[in-house]
């Protein structure tokens, strides 16, 4: 980790993680506001989304960051919450964040919410593929250890202040990140439900990239949080679109055993990314590397039958 300091203002530091940081969110708003008729915005609502979404954004970091570990700041005393000039905050509390400003000036501008994080999606695909990067700055996002010396390069790998290499997973966030990014603006010209396969993409993926890392990732006893997150939202998104299943006629929709199969692979492939998790642990029938790929298979299957479940071009028609 780069622990220098470029310069302080009062008791906060700025460091190079945290410059990068800043300069990754200032990329994505400036990508939002100077091409807002290509997200079909106006510049008055995005400039609006852009200041609450800065404010909800932190502050939603902080505080899932700091609930996530509140049997800790209990013990330490909850004024140290905050203290935010110390660190921690949490990428899924930004979303959070961003989220809940995007439905504020959705509803501002007479809206649909659902319209405006289209629009917004790609911007923010692109800020998480910078801000990945800006990660590796903060000596997070590495992986297993690298046994094999050939792999001891970046950016496959990273090495610590001990000279081990580690895998470097954040590369492989920020790509896929990226590679994101590039399918929001074809989907977006097309009028497509960019926040949708946002959300697809960004779950099913962090469920394999948390398993792999081997920071100082976030945990509730054995469960990590950001795992956990993702399994929610997933589910959330899935019970709704079932809920507006069942609100249309029969003859308007698709039938019960399209879900049923559907509903079933979701639920067997979750499961088989659980027993891959204990096998990475546990097992010796099972190589790491083996046990990662059956996993990434799995979630493969996760994606593809939660992007059916949230469909509604495929939900609602007979």
């Amino acid at each position: 980790m780069n622990t220098s300091i470029i310069f302080s203002v009062g008791t906060f530091s700025v460091t190079p993680f945290s410059l990068a940081l800043a300069l990754s969110v200032a990329v994505g708003l400036g990508v939002l506001l100077i091409f807002h008729k290509y997200w079909c915005q106006s510049l008055d609502n995005l400039s609006l989304f852009a200041l609450i979404a800065l404010s909800l954004a932190w502050m939603g970091a902080r505080l899932y960051y700091c609930l996530a570990r509140l049997p800790l700041y209990i013990e330490i005393g909850l004024e140290n919450i905050f203290k935010v000039q110390e660190g921690g905050f949490a990428i899924w509390g930004a979303i959070l964040g961003t989220v809940l400003a995007a439905l504020i000036v959705a509803k501002r501008a007479g809206q649909r919410p659902v319209a405006f994080l289209n629009s917004i999606a790609p911007a923010g695909a692109l800020t998480l593929a910078l801000g990945r990067l800006a990660e590796g700055l903060s000596g997070e996002g590495y992986g297993p250890l690298v046994e094999n010396s050939s792999f001891s390069f970046f950016p496959l790998a990273i090495k610590n202040e001990w000279g081990e290499w580690y895998f470097a997973i954040f590369i492989l966030e920020a790509l896929t990140a990226f590679v994101l990014f590039l399918l929001l603006l074809r989907t977006n010209r097309k009028g497509g439900r960019s926040a949708h396969l946002f959300f697809i993409v960004y779950c099913t993926t962090q469920i394999l990239y948390e398993s792999l890392r081997r920071d100082s990732m976030l945990r509730w006893l054995f469960v990590r949080v950001s795992q956990l997150n993702a399994a929610l939202v997933l589910g959330g998104m899935m019970f709704y679109f079932l809920a507006v299943w069942k609100k249309h006629a029969s003859g308007k929709r698709k039938p019960a055993r399209y879900l049923a199969l559907r509903w079933a692979g979701f639920l067997l492939c979750a499961a088989g990314i659980i027993l891959c998790e204990f096998a990475v642990d546990k097992s010796a029938s099972l190589s790491v590397g083996m046990s990662y790929l059956i996993m990434s298979l799995f979630c493969l299957g996760v994606g593809i039958c939660a992007y059916q479940l949230t469909d509604p071009e495929r939900l609602l028609s007979a």
